[in-house]
């Protein structure tokens, strides 16, 4: 049983460490025309920002890219004391300020090869066990 355990569990394991996602750069100029779900980093001279595109209810975000600057909007919820209030922030990025844009989006090749990878060495396994089975019975 602890076998069939570790068959499933091992495959899950490489998989969320090496991931099916990747990061990749994209030009300014996609990032003004960018529509996608996807998670974008933004990396100025002076910090990183990460864009949430699937926003929780919690702190809900919203951007907007025009010609020369990027608008974040956030909500935050601000607790004092015995008080809790919604509280509207607005950043505004340069787009001359900006380094680098990353887009956190699907590899379908890396991910392949992982599946590929893990298939090939439970294939190994197998080959090896059954020799090994046919050499204990001579």
């Amino acid at each position: 049983m602890k076998k069939y355990i570790s068959a499933i569990l091992i495959p899950a394991l490489l998989l969320q460490l090496f991931g099916c996602y990747s990061m990749r750069e994209m030009t300014k100029e996609e990032l003004k025309t960018f529509n996608g779900t996807n998670d974008i980093i933004l990396k100025t001279n002076q910090n990183e920002i990460l864009i949430y595109r699937k926003s929780s209810g919690n702190n809900p975000m919203d951007w907007e890219a025009g010609d020369s600057l990027i608008v974040v909007k956030t909500k935050e919820q601000v607790k004092w004391e015995n008080y809790e209030k919604s509280v509207d922030k607005i950043t505004e990025i340069k787009l001359k300020e900006i380094e680098r844009v990353e887009i956190d989006e699907f590899d379908i090749l890396e991910t392949s090869l992982l599946i590929a990878g893990i298939i090939g060495i439970f294939i190994f396994f197998a080959a090896v066990g059954s020799t090994a089975g046919a050499v204990s019975n001579i």
